[in-house]
């Protein structure tokens, strides 16, 4: 059983090191007004020279780190200017991506059904195994990493002190996006084959239905248990990554060109329809604030080649 820990900053010893991780956020009361009237959204150049990716993730240094489509490395990639390669990794279909405390890679490796760390040096250790199709991964400050497995979500200690526990179980779900609550209280995700929305309070350990995005004309009733689309364009109107804002505010990718916010009320409207109708959408995140990254700008990644841009006006809270 892990440790619950409420954490306004802490340090972490990781593998070696120590690092100090500032998870303080300011108050809402700092951003009241946006938060209550929030500003529409504003759609910016799209970027085109990151090498497009299922998931993507910001690191500390101001890159923009993600292991592309039919690679053999984790690329970093500054705003403006050349990928650079961080580490060797041969993979077959990479879930997810997130830099962790001390600038090691948590890779959710779909096809070898590991939630490993890798290291810039090439090195690599297997965090939690056995998984038939993980495809999502939230990163907790204190050490807890939480990856979607099919119709569960396992808990698993970065730094393996304590054993995985499965912390959401759902029958028949073909649970992904996660992504933690600004207070870290609340873990959501989706069912990216109902349309369903999943808050887990991390506390009591509870998980309820947030709300429901009605599906895109390629999303219809599949059940988890069936195989994934062989080509993600195949999965249209299903959903996929998602993030949080300062104010609380979830925002959710539709693959077939949609980006949804839900608000404090639960009610999910279309924020952004992004033009094209072969979009391929699958991860949002805020930038980092550092090296040209707006914190207050959702970047989402299209697998067609291009990341959209989109300035939300409030910050999102990176970690």
């Amino acid at each position: 059983m892990f440790p619950r820990i409420a954490v306004a900053s802490l340090v972490l010893s990781c593998l070696g090191c120590t690092t100090e991780i500032d998870t303080s956020v300011p108050a809402e009361s700092d951003w009241h007004e946006v938060c209550v009237e929030p500003p529409l959204p504003r759609q910016k150049p799209a970027l085109t020279h990151i090498e497009p990716s299922e998931e993507f993730d910001f690191d500390p240094h101001g890159y923009l780190v993600n292991l592309p489509d039919n690679s053999r490395v984790a690329l970093r990639t500054p705003l403006d200017g050349d990928p650079e390669v961080v580490a060797p990794y041969n993979a077959t279909e990479i879930g997810a991506v997130r830099v962790l405390p001390d600038d090691a890679l948590a890779v959710v490796d779909e096809y070898q059904g590991a939630l490993m760390r890798i290291t810039s040096e090439g090195g690599r250790e297997v965090l939690h195994a056995g998984m038939r199709a993980p495809n999502s991964l939230a990163v907790h400050p204190d050490g807890r990493l939480f990856v979607s497995d099919i119709d569960r979500i396992v808990q698993v200690d970065a730094y393996g002190e304590y054993a995985p526990e499965v912390v959401l179980e759902v029958e028949r779900a073909d649970l992904d996006g996660l992504v933690l609550s600004p207070d870290l209280q609340t873990l959501y995700a989706n069912d990216e084959s109902t349309g369903v929305i999943w808050a887990v309070d991390l506390v009591s350990g509870e998980g309820t239905v947030l709300t429901q995005i009605v599906l895109g004309t390629g999303g219809s009733d599949r059940s988890a248990s069936s195989e994934r689309a062989e080509d993600e364009e195949e999965a249209g109107g299903f959903l996929d990554g998602m993030t949080t804002d300062l104010c609380g505010n979830l925002y959710v990718v539709r693959m077939d060109g949609q980006l949804f916010r839900i608000g404090a009320d639960g009610v999910p409207i279309v924020y952004v329809d992004f033009d094209g109708s072969d979009r391929v959408l699958t991860s949002v995140h805020f930038g980092s604030g550092v090296g040209g990254w707006e914190a207050d700008h959702l970047y989402v990644m299209d697998r067609q080649g291009e990341v959209l841009v989109v300035d939300a006006g409030i910050p999102g809270v990176h970690r």
